[in-house]
């Protein structure tokens, strides 16, 4: 049976035609919660490559139509050959399962094998140095937080695999909407499934006229606290965030505790993004997650800042929550 017509609740793992890094499939199965839960490994070969045309200033005369009929077959089994021995090196190898495909999008055909075999997760690797990844890695990673219903996990590449330490950290950034709440199900879920771990509930005041007052407008609309940016105000915001953030994890903190896992909410003022990145240079998270807005680029968490701030943080590993 073909691979795209099975039903499993599976990972897709995005991999480049030169395999992944030896600890990538032990990440990913960090955030299973079956024990022999599929995963996938797929590799996408641009529909591009049919049509070679940097070649054609290079090669000049040479059969510019042949190239195009024989450069992705060629691709296809190079990245076979390296996915193939990199699950043959895997213990559980019986749950690999390798898929090419041919698209003129990445991302779109990550989603689409995500979505037939029922995937509960999207993982792909981000490169060291992240302005490699300009501009096709960007607009791939881009494409699927944007787009994939389901949880996406980008891993730094060539990190080590710090999910099997005893003691993990976890920062939820919570702009504290509505849409955000899947991240913090997520990470809270993600804490009591792994135990011992210190979960750190985190939210930015946007120091800005527009930023307070949309914080403020959460809170209540009929507030006297002072004019605008004072410290009054601000004092006022901070608490009632914090409260706020209490009770958006008040059912999952008695959990926490029975796995030896604990909690800290955190409200800090200034700019959203230089805040994250600090608080993940500072406490070195094993994962950082994230909400999903539908406009990715409208408030504080908007796409083009936040996330990528954090993967230059050097942050290992971010979790994009639906």
């Amino acid at each position: 049976m073909p691979l795209s017509n099975q039903n499993h609740d599976t990972v897709i793992a995005g991999v480049k035609k030169e395999g992944a890094s030896p600890d990538f499939i032990r990440k990913i199965r960090s955030f299973s919660t079956k024990t022999e839960q599929p995963i996938v490994l797929v590799h996408a070969i641009e529909e591009k490559l049919k049509f070679p045309s940097l070649y054609r200033e290079i090669l000049g005369s040479f059969d510019i139509a042949e190239l195009g009929r024989t450069l992705p077959e060629v691709h296809e089994k190079e990245a076979r050959e390296k996915i193939e021995s990199l699950k043959s090196s895997l213990d559980d190898q019986e749950l690999i399962r390798v898929q090419i495909v041919h698209s003129e999008d990445v991302a779109a055909s990550l989603i689409a094998e995500a979505q037939l075999t029922r995937a509960s997760l999207i993982a792909i690797e981000v490169s060291e140095h992240l302005f490699q990844l300009i501009p096709r890695g960007l607009s791939v990673a881009l494409s699927l937080m944007q787009h994939a219903p389901m949880p996406v996990l980008m891993l730094r590449q060539n990190s080590p695999n710090r999910f099997e330490e005893k003691d993990q950290v976890l920062i939820i950034a919570d702009d504290l909407s509505a849409s955000s709440m899947g991240a913090v199900r997520k990470g809270m879920n993600l804490a009591s499934q792994w135990g011992h771990t210190h979960v750190i509930h985190l939210h930015v005041i946007e120091q800005n006229m527009h930023g307070v007052l949309t914080e403020l407008s959460e809170i209540s609309r009929k507030v006297t606290v002072g004019p605008m940016g004072t410290p009054a105000l601000l004092e006022y915001l901070e608490h009632h965030m914090e409260i706020a953030l209490q009770r958006r994890t008040m059912e999952y903190q008695e959990a926490l505790k029975k796995v030896g896992s604990t909690y800290e909410a955190v409200v800090q003022v200034g700019h959203v993004a230089s805040k994250v990145s600090a608080m993940i240079r500072d406490r070195k998270p094993n994962l950082t997650v994230f909400g999903r807005r539908q406009r990715l680029h409208h408030g504080p968490f908007g796409f083009a800042r936040v996330p990528f701030a954090a993967m230059l943080a050097h942050s290992d590993a971010v979790l994009i929550a639906p």
